[in-house]
């Protein structure tokens, strides 16, 4: 019998070892049951009521007394289970969303404002740390962070956390019908802004909440404060009486924290880090839950010199403040998910997989025997997602490594990383998967509480690109982004299908092929070659027909002109940045030309890119005013000047 054979039937006889392990009690009951049901019906009901007549009082007390009364024990020290009501997800406006493109405008701009230390080298790595990041462009920032430069104060902060938490919490608080005055329990917790008065304090005094409430405001512990609430919330609910509810925020605020420096390790959160929240409404009470809480399990490696460094808030050598993240980052989160995997698993793996587990292990360690393969447990038998810290790409890579053949669990925080990543919490997440994947109530589902805050409990506008028949070349770009990391094809055509009107879906519907519903919509907006071709030559002529219009300025222009080649290049035309460049200071030539002529006649010009031809006319625009200010101040000073020695000489 070869090899491939045996392992087959190994594998069809697995679900019946499974049954038979799992439910070893049933098992071995039902045989000692038809027992004693076969040797009472040999005896008899006239012996059987005999022998039932000479038991002693006392026996038959203890034997119905010990079971009740252990029972009855059991049911009052057993810790009560705490349930999550309902949880609501900060959803951003869409004038918060960033674009990789504007992203990296914005990043090149700032490198010429005074006090930054960003330069071209930084602006570089960014851009490919975004494209490996696995991030999508429906993410978002705050606000302050789309100014140049980005504000950083106290009151954009604060704004920040206003805008994030009170939008959650008006969310929760409306999908619950719950009342602010039935709050027992405040926790909140953000790890890199913890201002005077409190989070805790804001909200208490916003929803004018009662006097005694519980309330604990968590600041700087990093990804493990999303753990830390939850578990400090099920203990705060688990002494509290019976209906308690407890509302936990969790969330990050990124607005001070954006590094204008060159430390690569520091640059590494302005790519990575994203806006975002959510609130969660924990109780005691089962009434209209929709998850129980079953374990609270937190690997703790700060003591490891390594791990106590992987994150780590500090000034570069210039002064400029920042989040260092660590090279060995990625590794110390894959083997900190791995250790928390393998302390959780005797707690939910079913006694089948850990009786496998612990004869291999024997088979290894006790007997030496190196042939014997360590046992993987399944643990597609205990969960039925993992939804990990999406902290980025990276991290869940190296988790789908360790869990060996079992990745399609991890297909949630793959497309949530996509969506957004900040430091929240994906058991709220799920709520904004657009995969159809979103657990049901008391499934499976095994959450990383170390993300109840970021944009992992709470993500931006993150859905699938939607196509409503229009500027089909544009929703290409975005959907194909979107697709990239799926590979199997039933994923990618539900994604594709999930991105259409209700419109444009009939007009596929008949199909399931991936290739086939792409060519299908081809041919149905990009047309035959003359109907490309036409298209291209209206391109055409609006570029070299391009002039600024009225009441723009240099941004409006350039993002009108820069809106037109990538249409023609989405078409297939090829433009160089020479010709753009130079199209766009012809078309600001009536805004002002002599700063045109400046930057056209650099040496250098030849390998400027169009952004940041515009970055050297903001700035060249900002010294010619600065310096026209000052100009206007002296002749100012000097005519009063003038004014005031005629005056003496007409006194004398």
């Amino acid at each position: 019998m070869s090899s491939s054979s045996a392992s087959s039937q190994l594998k069809q006889l697995k679900p019946l070892y499974q049954h038979v392990v799992n439910n070893f009690v049933a098992v071995l009951a039902a045989p000692l049951v038809v027992a004693a049901i076969v040797n009472a019906a040999r005896v008899g009901p006239e012996e059987l009521l005999a022998r039932v007549q000479a038991l002693r009082t006392a026996h038959v007390f203890l034997a119905a007394f010990v079971p009740v009364a252990a029972a009855t024990l059991y049911l009052m020290l057993r810790p009560r289970p705490v349930y999550l009501v309902d949880y609501a997800c900060f959803r951003t406006q869409p004038n918060c969303r960033v674009p990789f493109s504007t992203f990296l405008e914005h990043a090149k701009v700032v490198t010429f404002v005074e006090g930054a230390s960003i330069d071209e080298r930084s602006v570089r790595f960014m851009t490919r740390l975004l494209e490996r990041s696995g991030l999508g462009e429906e993410t978002c920032l705050p606000p302050a962070h789309h100014y140049i430069p980005p504000y950083r104060n106290m009151e954009a902060s604060r704004a920040e956390v206003e805008l994030v938490v009170f939008s959650a919490i008006d969310d929760l608080l409306a999908k619950t019908k719950v009342s602010p005055q039935d709050i027992d329990i405040l926790i909140v917790n953000c790890s890199l802004f913890a201002p005077v008065p409190s989070f805790t304090d804001m909200i208490i005094h916003k929803y004018k909440m009662r006097k005694d409430i519980r309330h604990v405001h968590l600041s700087g512990m990093g990804c493990s404060a999303g753990l830390i609430s939850v578990g400090l919330a099920r203990n705060f609910l688990q002494v509290a009486p019976r209906g308690a509810r407890a509302l936990v925020v969790s969330t990050e605020t990124i607005t001070p924290n954006y590094y204008v420096g060159k430390e690569r390790a520091m640059l590494l959160p302005n790519c990575l880090f994203r806006m975002g929240g959510a609130a969660a409404l924990l109780s005691t009470s089962r009434a209209g839950a929709r998850f129980r809480l079953a374990r609270v399990v937190r690997t703790l490696t700060g003591a490891q010199d390594s791990a106590y460094r992987c994150v780590f808030q500090e000034e570069d050598a210039e002064g400029h403040r920042g989040i260092n993240l660590s090279k060995d980052l990625m590794t110390i989160a894959g083997d900190a998910l791995k250790a928390n995997i393998t302390a959780i698993g005797p707690l939910v793996l079913p006694a089948s997989e850990q009786l496998l587990f612990a004869v291999s292990f024997i088979a290894r360690r006790v007997l030496s025997n190196r042939r014997v393969k360590p046992y993987l447990p399944d643990f597609r038998t205990a969960f039925e997602h993992f939804c990990i810290h999406a902290g980025g790409r990276a991290v869940i890579d190296e988790l789908q490594r360790s869990l060996g053949p079992f990745p399609s669990l991890l297909l949630l925080p793959s497309l949530l990383v996509h969506i957004n990543t900040a430091t929240g919490g994906d058991n709220a997440r799920t709520g904004d998967d657009d995969s159809g994947a979103q657990p049901k109530l008391y499934n499976n589902v095994m959450y990383d509480y170390d993300d109840l805050k970021e944009g992992r409990i709470g993500q931006g506008s993150g859905r699938l690109p939607y196509f409503d028949g229009q500027f089909y070349d544009h929703w290409k770009c975005k959907i194909m982004m979107y697709l990239e990391s799926m590979c199997r094809n039933a994923v990618a055509a539900s994604a594709i299908i999930s991105a259409l009107s209700s419109i444009e879906y009939d007009k596929v519907a008949e199909i399931k092929n991936t290739n086939q519903l792409w060519r299908k919509l081809k041919v149905i907006y990009k047309g035959i070659d003359s109907i490309k071709d036409a298209r291209l030559r209206e391109l055409q002529n609006k570029f070299n027909l391009f002039i600024m219009g009225p009441g723009e300025g240099p941004k409006e222009v350039h993002d009108r002109l820069v809106r037109i080649v990538n249409q023609r290049r989405a078409l297939g035309a090829k433009m160089t940045d020479l010709d753009i460049n130079k199209k766009l200071l012809q078309a600001l030539r009536t805004w002002d030309s002599n700063i045109c002529s400046t930057i056209r006649e650099k040496d250098n010009f030849k390998s400027f890119t169009i952004d940041e031809v515009l970055g050297k006319l903001l700035s060249q625009k900002q010294q010619n005013d600065q310096a026209n200010k000052i100009n206007a101040l002296i002749k100012q000073i000097e005519v009063t000047s003038g004014d005031k020695n005629d005056i003496a000489l007409n006194a004398t």
